[in-house]
């Protein structure tokens, strides 16, 4: 059902995102994960320290398919490295036909972005970065 990269890849994400049980109902079996809980206030074992800037990443408000700005909406396409303004619209998350927008959580550098367009995205992807100014 799972390989051991594929096991190692849900424990990763598991802890990135503070998610203690994960279970898996599958036609090729089941799959149960439990990590114990990370204390209040410390980082994942897997967490390395890192001399650069603490970048925030900007989480899509809800799944579906991303749409970048520009297409339709009358502002600028979101560009890896454009200055962007706190609460600017990066793009949107779109279901069916209603879309969320997806906002910027500070103001800084745009890294890491965008998404290919029409891609589908989780509700808690990363779909940005934003470098603090």
């Amino acid at each position: 059902m799972f390989t051991d990269t594929d096991i190692t890849r849900l424990i990763t994400t598991m802890r990135a995102n503070a998610v203690t049980l994960l279970e898996v109902d599958g036609e090729g079996g089941k799959l149960r994960i439990k990590l114990p809980p990370v204390a209040s206030g410390t980082a994942p074992s897997s967490a390395a320290p890192t001399a650069a800037p603490a970048r925030k990443p900007v989480k899509s408000p809800t799944m579906g398919r991303f749409v970048p700005c520009g297409t339709d909406d009358g502002l600028s396409a979101a560009q890896d490295g454009a200055p962007v303004q706190a609460g600017a619209v990066l793009g949107y998350v779109a279901y069916g036909a209603a879309r969320v927008p997806v906002s910027a959580p500070c103001s800084g550098q745009l890294r890491a972005g965008p998404p290919v367009p029409d891609a589908l995205v989780g509700y808690g992807d990363t779909l940005f970065e934003v470098e603090p100014a």
